[in-house]
C-alpha cells in the first residue's frame, strides 16, 4: 500500500464515493463508528428523552380531548333537558288556560290544578326522569273575582294563566357541579275567562 492510501484509512472521517469511473463521482463524509463513550451515551439518552416527551404530549392531548368531549356531551344533555322542561311548562300553561282542564269556579277561577301540578300531572309526566321537579305552580293574573259580577276584559287587559316549574337537572359527569337549578315560566291567555 502506498503512504497516502494508508493515511486516508487512519483518519477518523473517511470519504465514500459512489458512481462509476465514467460518471462523476459523488463523495460524502462518513462519521466515525467509534467515538467517546460519553458521546454514545448522550445519543441514547436523547432518544429516550424524545420518547418520554412524545408520551407526555400524547397523554396531555388525549386528556384534553376526553375533557372536551365530556363537556360537549354534558352541555348537550343540559340543553336538551332545559328545552324539554320549557316545552312541558308551556304545555301545562296551555292546558291550564283551557276551560276543560281542571276545575273552574266562579268567574273562571281555577279550583283544582292537580292535572297540571301533581306528580302525575302534565308537566312532570313530560319531564319524566330528565330532571327533578321540586315545584309546579299555577297562577292567574289578575286574580278572578270571588263574587259576581265577574270582570270584563278588552284588548288592554288580557287575563293570563302563568305556570312556573322549578327543580334541578343532575350533571352526567359533574363538570358543572352536582346539579343545575332551573326555573321556567310560561304564560297563556286564560281562555276560560272571557
Amino acid at each position: 500500500m502506498t503512504e497516502p492510501a494508508s493515511r486516508a484509512r487512519r483518519c477518523d472521517v473517511s470519504l465514500n464515493c459512489r458512481g462509476s469511473s465514467a460518471a462523476p463521482r459523488r463523495c460524502y463524509r462518513v462519521p466515525p463508528l467509534g467515538g467517546a463513550p460519553v458521546q454514545r451515551a448522550d445519543w441514547g439518552t436523547h432518544r429516550m428523552n424524545q420518547r418520554g416527551q412524545s408520551l407526555i404530549e400524547m397523554g396531555l392531548t388525549v386528556a384534553l380531548c376526553v375533557l372536551l368531549t365530556l363537556g360537549i356531551v354534558e352541555f348537550g344533555y343540559t340543553f336538551l333537558a332545559l328545552n324539554l322542561i320549557t316545552q312541558a311548562t308551556s304545555a301545562g300553561a296551555r292546558a291550564a288556560s283551557v276551560h276543560q282542564m281542571g276545575s273552574r269556579g266562579l268567574c273562571g277561577s281555577i279550583t283544582d290544578d292537580s292535572a297540571i301540578t301533581s306528580s302525575t300531572g302534565i308537566v312532570q309526566s313530560q319531564i319524566a326522569s330528565m330532571a327533578t321537579v321540586s315545584l309546579v305552580t299555577v297562577k292567574q293574573a289578575p286574580l278572578p273575582f270571588t263574587a259576581t259580577p265577574c270582570q270584563t276584559f278588552n284588548g288592554s287587559n288580557i287575563p293570563l294563566v302563568i305556570v312556573t316549574t322549578t327543580g334541578t337537572i343532575p350533571d352526567l359527569f359533574g363538570l358543572f357541579g352536582s346539579t343545575l337549578s332551573f326555573t321556567r315560566t310560561a304564560r297563556f291567555r286564560d281562555e276560560a275567562r272571557q
